[in-house]
Formats: C-alpha cells, structure tokens, sequence
C-alpha cells in the first residue's frame, strides 16, 4: 500500500502497489546488506576524524546490523567473522567515541557559554580530561578498524553477501 496527498483537495490517499513477493532469504540478505553497506561506507570518514557524523552513522550501522543479526539469528549461517560477537565489539568501541563526542559538544556548546569565567575554567578542566580520554578511545576506533579482524570481518561479509547460507 502507498499513502499519498492529493494536491487539490489535501486528503490522503491509500493505493495498493504491485510489488513482488520474495523469498525469507531474500529479504534477510538485503536487510543485512544495506546495515553493512552503510556502515562500512563510513569507515574512511570516521579514520579522517574530521567530521563526527561518520563515527555517528557507522555506529548506528553497526547497531542495526547487530540488530538484524539477532533478529534473523536462526535463519541465516554466516562465517564465523562475521557473527553478531564481532559486530557488537566493534559497536561498542564506536558508541564510547561518539559518547564522548556527544559529551564534549554538551560542554563547549551548552554548559560553557552558560557560566561565570571561574566555573569556565573549572570545565575547561573537564575538557581536557574528556579530551584526553577521547584520544584513547580514538585509538581504540582506530586500531579496530585498522586490524586483521576487522578486515576478515568485511571479507566474511563481502563473501557471504555474494551468496548467502540459510538454515532451514
């Protein structure tokens, strides 16, 4: 079904559309494709460390993949690579970047301008503590993405996408 608005009258309007049916597997394989591709499309973006909207769309890549992961868990046989363990470890080390990320714009863009000079330079304290653990975690995002594992990981996705395993 399609909802759509009448220009002329601005009623909504409900039409069925023709679509083809597909199979169990052909579903779950295009779910699971689109969350990969559109985590690991990130990835250059999110090494660059210019622009936190990467890190914050590979996590929620890697959120909705694990999800699918768990949701189709019994229909899908997937490497040993690429099961939901590997993509939660690497969600994980994404959501504690970006909770800092989002912790330190919290800082400077709301809480700063907001106090006296004295307590300013008490957060500027917090900042750079925040900012330092930051960089840890940085690294962390960044050795992840940059081992063996996380590359086998895309490589047991690439090769299970190009034909997928389901169990019965």
């Amino acid at each position: 079904w399609k909802l759509s608005e009448s220009k002329k009258s601005k009623s909504l309007n409900i039409e069925p559309v023709e679509r083809r049916s597909v199979t169990i597997g052909e579903f779950v394989s295009a779910v699971i494709d689109k969350q990969y591709q559109h985590m690991v499309t990130q990835e250059r973006g999110v090494l660059a460390d210019k622009d936190p909207e990467y890190l914050h769309q590979m996590r929620v890549g890697s959120r909705r993949l694990s999800t699918a992961l768990q949701v189709f868990s019994h229909a899908v046989t997937l490497p040993k690579a690429a099961r939901e363990k590997q993509v939660r470890a690497l969600t994980k080390a994404l959501g504690a970047l970006r909770d800092l990320d989002v912790q330190i714009a919290s800082v400077r863009e709301d809480y700063c301008p907001r106090v006296n000079s004295a307590e300013r330079k008490m957060l500027a304290k917090v900042l750079e503590s925040l900012d330092k653990q930051r960089k840890q975690a940085f690294i962390e995002v960044e050795s992840i993405l940059n081992h063996p594992s996380y590359e086998k990981l895309k490589a047991a996705y690439e090769t299970w996408l190009e034909n997928p395993q389901f169990s019965s």
